[in-house]
């Protein structure tokens, strides 16, 4: 199990990477090729995006269809775009 130093290490890159890749925006990003680019386990994407949503940063669609843990489409929310521009994210 990763320590909680690397637990919010990933959150703080996760929440870097879909500022980058939305533009800044709060636009839908794929959140299974985020896993796979950042080459993180489904259990550790979705452990991420369970916490990003929880602490009102992120929106997450989940997959109906499939059986991943990781949600398939996740925003960040104004709070979490802000809370990316001001360089926090735990």
């Amino acid at each position: 199990m990763a320590s909680l130093s690397e637990r919010k290490s990933l959150r703080r890159q996760i929440l870097r990477e879909i500022y980058d890749r939305s533009g800044g925006t709060s636009a839908l990003i794929d959140a299974k090729v985020l896993q796979v680019d950042l080459g993180v386990s489904d259990h550790e994407m979705a452990a991420a995006c369970e916490y990003l949503a929880g602490e009102g940063l992120a929106l997450l669609e989940a997959d109906t269809f499939g059986t991943a843990a990781t949600p398939s489409l996740i925003a960040l929310t104004h709070k979490g775009v802000v809370e990316a521009e001001g360089g926090a994210g735990d």
